[in-house]
């Protein structure tokens, strides 16, 4: 018996945009949370501060899941990481559209405007 081919896949420049334009959507919405969580951990540290500047008690009693510096700066590093994945993203979709112009995947040329105005062509009537 021979040996049977190899199933490959290959994506379209198509298939390839639709990835790219799915991916940037979900990396946003994951930007955002973790934007969110940030300045919620960010706000609660602030908090803190601000109530141990009001009394000795508050520096004594730090609140329950205070997040470390080091929490909030492992969150920074992922919001960088993933700022730097959308603007690449985006640069490789830009790619991804020119490369779907090139192969045929392109609209129609638009037909050139005519020098005359438009509407001064057809004065008549009908013509029976």
């Amino acid at each position: 018996m021979g040996q049977i081919e190899r199933i490959r896949v290959e994506l379209s420049p198509f298939e390839k945009l639709q990835i790219l334009r799915a991916e940037e959507e979900d990396r946003k919405k994951e930007l955002a949370e973790l934007e969110a969580e940030i300045r919620e951990k960010n706000q609660f540290v602030a908090t803190q501060r601000y109530l141990e500047s009001l009394s000795p008690y508050y520096a004594a009693n730090p609140r329950a899941g205070l997040p470390t510096r080091e929490e909030i700066d492992a969150l920074e590093t992922r919001r960088v990481q993933l700022h730097e994945l959308i603007a690449n993203i985006a640069a490789s979709m830009e790619v991804a559209i020119q490369s779907t112009g090139k192969k045929g995947g392109a609209a129609p040329a638009q037909p050139e405007p005519s020098a005359e105005p438009a509407g001064s062509a057809r004065k008549a009537k009908f013509d029976f």
